[in-house]
């Protein structure tokens, strides 16, 4: 019987002690709950569930110790915390990614809408027509006709021969009522057909929808395959440089 005893004595001096779950107050009025991990004469060292801690004795003004059960308790409280620590790190994970990858999109359309500003200005070379006196400039209609364009700032529309209507596919029937009686340099009349060309671009310099007359009838037009007029250029800010043969094209406010 006394063998059995000292058996039961002998365990129970090895169980051991974080098994029970304590609150320590302090002289200063706080308190702290944990596990006492270990303890000596000088210090009691807790397990606080997100590391431990060491307490001097000196600050102690008593100590609560609680059941085993109360420590299972304690140490379920614990994980579930921190699995609720985990689950909001990941939703906060996935919601920075999420606004980050609107941040990215939001700088890839704005480097975009940058690319696209810049392409509409910008420095185009001139050529000189000696024999008229005219300064001639590239185009490219509807995305598929080259065109050299004669630039006339006192044109209120942009003005295309017959021919390069033809290569338009635009159908010039003279019938309808969009047709119009266009004022030419040289007093020069003629009969234009008026259609919506999709665009006129200049270089990396676009305009949609640009209102333009064809000639129904080139004799006596006096330029090459067009007018590059104000339903173009009205769009942009126009700087012209005869001396160095360049046309700034800013688009306008």
């Amino acid at each position: 019987m006394k063998r059995i005893t000292a058996i039961i004595v002998f365990l129970v001096f090895l169980a051991p002690s974080f098994l029970s779950a304590d609150t320590v107050y302090f002289d200063n009025g706080g308190s702290i709950e944990g596990i006492i991990k270990s303890e000596d004469a000088d210090n009691v060292q807790m397990d606080i569930g997100f590391g431990t801690i060491t307490c001097p004795k000196r600050e102690i003004k008593k100590i609560e110790r609680s059941s085993p059960e109360e420590a299972v308790a304690l140490t379920e409280k614990w994980e579930a915390k921190r699995q609720e620590l985990k689950k909001s790190e990941e939703e906060f994970n996935l919601e920075r990614q999420r606004r980050f990858a609107e941040y990215d999109e939001w700088m890839r359309q704005e480097r975009e809408r940058s690319e696209r500003e810049a392409r509409a200005q910008g420095t185009i070379d001139l050529a000189r027509d000696y024999a008229s006196s005219s300064i001639l400039v590239g185009a490219v209609l509807n995305d598929k006709v080259n065109a050299t364009l004669v630039l006339d700032t006192g044109a209120s529309i942009v003005v295309l021969t017959k021919q390069k209507g033809e290569e338009l596919g635009i159908d010039l029937t003279p019938t309808g009522n969009n047709l119009a009686t266009l004022q030419l340099a040289g007093n020069h009349r003629a009969l234009a057909k008026m259609v919506i060309l999709k665009s006129v671009r200049i270089n990396d310099i676009e305009v949609k929808d640009v209102l333009t007359g064809i000639l129904l009838d080139d004799a006596g037009a006096g330029f090459r395959d067009g007018l590059l007029g104000m339903t173009f250029l009205s769009r942009f800010n126009l700087k012209i440089d005869l001396k160095n043969m360049k046309l700034s094209l800013e688009k306008a406010g």
